[in-house]
């Protein structure tokens, strides 16, 4: 029959070995990874809208913006800014009839 010293040179280095991997698993719970996760899209904050009823002059033009981008523009000076006509806006957009200094302002502002 063996001696205990030849089962603790054996035993204590497996322990080592392997305590730290099954400790680590019970505390922190791995699991094995189902498939890549894409994280969701961000819709754009503003474009330019194809569509609207409104007599734009030279030097403006017509943008959909969200809520966020809309609140920003309403703190710039009003002369750069109107609100447009409501009625061809998709879904939670609000519309405005910016100078185009406004705009290049709001692109250097909400890039993507």
């Amino acid at each position: 029959m063996s001696s205990d010293k030849d089962w603790n040179s054996i035993l204590i280095p497996m322990i080592r070995k392997l305590a730290p991997t099954l400790l680590a698993q019970e505390i922190v719970g791995v699991q094995p990874m189902t498939g890549v996760t894409i994280p969701p899209m961000m819709p754009p904050r503003y474009q330019v809208a194809e569509q609207y009823n409104e007599v734009v002059p030279n030097g403006y033009l017509v943008v959909d913006v969200n809520r966020e981008v809309g609140h920003w523009i309403e703190e710039q000076p009003i002369r750069y800014w109107k609100h447009g006509d409501l009625t061809n806006t998709p879904g939670f957009w609000d519309r405005y009839i910016i100078s185009e200094q406004l705009f290049t302002w709001l692109r250097m502002r909400w890039q993507e």
